[in-house]
């Protein structure tokens, strides 16, 4: 009586024998699948734990970077369009020094340059309340607050403060420049009206003098403009860097996560191959094991 349970015995065992390569077979078949479909070789801590730590880690510093990313395009942004409002503010004193030396000179009518110079104060108000998305160039750190007014008059408010940002670790910069609303101390906008009165009253000496501080602006903007420049320059290096470092982390990410495909082609290929001798063998075990049955 003890042959019968020896031979399902044995029938069992030679099936489970077959049956187990079958499963490992195919799930290594799954997995090369799943990776040819995903494009990654880890995507769960058990694929691959050094590997899934080392990617985690890598992640997080691709995350740092796109954060420095975002505030180093935000401060170009704030930098280029404080140049050109500076380069407006320069041409503008420019066109007014010209203009007054033509009227100390007896040069045109006197009242005719006046308007021209009213029409550049008119002007330089605007580039003075200038601001991007919202926020006032030459505010300081107030830049919710415009610094003087549509008619040009200063308002209260300390607009001196220094816009430093992050760009790298340990690194910052600071962004606005301060001082462009005054020349020698007086606003500049007081300036080209001073200009406007003196040729208006046709006083040769007040004239000249106006026109000095005319000029004193013109060098003065000059040199607000160049403060952007550097800045622009520690922006860009600070950009390269980021980006030749970004190029270095998502590349070794990559060969952590990433399937090389002709690999993974190679594992399905040799995969699909054990799986169907898997089941050739499971298939002769379970015929064999009819037989002895019968």
């Amino acid at each position: 009586m003890t042959r019968p349970l020896q031979s399902a015995l044995t029938r069992s065992a030679s099936f489970t024998s077959t049956e187990r390569p079958l499963a490992k077979a195919r799930r290594a078949l799954t997995t090369s699948q799943n990776q040819l479909a995903t494009g990654y070789k880890i995507e769960r801590a058990s694929d691959d734990p050094t590997g899934f730590a080392q990617a985690k880690l890598l992640g997080r510093r691709q995350d740092t970077l796109a954060r420095y990313d975002k505030v180093i395009g935000a401060s170009e942004l704030w930098v280029n369009e404080t140049a050109n409002e500076l380069g407006a503010l320069g041409e503008i004193f420019a066109t007014a020094s010209e203009l007054g030396l033509l009227a100390a000179n007896g040069i045109y009518s006197p009242e005719d340059i006046a308007v021209q110079i009213d029409d550049l104060r008119d002007e330089a108000v605007v580039r003075l309340r200038s601001n991007v998305q919202g926020e006032y160039l030459f505010a300081g750190n107030e830049t919710d607050t415009a610094p003087i007014d549509e008619a040009g008059v200063p308002q209260l408010g300390t607009f001196t403060g220094a816009r430093q940002r992050e760009i790298s670790p340990g690194q910052t910069v600071q962004i606005n420049v301060v001082g462009a609303l005054e020349v020698d101390g007086v606003s500049a906008v007081q300036r080209l009206e001073d200009l406007a009165v003196a040729i208006r009253a046709e006083d040769n000496l007040a004239i000249r003098t106006a026109v000095g501080f005319i000029q004193d602006g013109v060098d003065h903007y000059s040199r607000l403009e160049g403060q952007t420049g550097n800045t622009a320059r520690q922006l860009e290096g600070a950009r390269d860097a980021l980006e030749a470092e970004s190029i270095i982390v998502g590349d070794r990410r990559a060969q952590i996560e990433e399937i090389d495909l002709t690999e993974v082609f190679g594992d399905i290929q040799r995969r699909q191959v054990a799986l169907e001798a898997a089941l050739r063998a499971t298939a002769d075990s379970a015929q064999q094991s009819l037989l002895n049955y019968l």
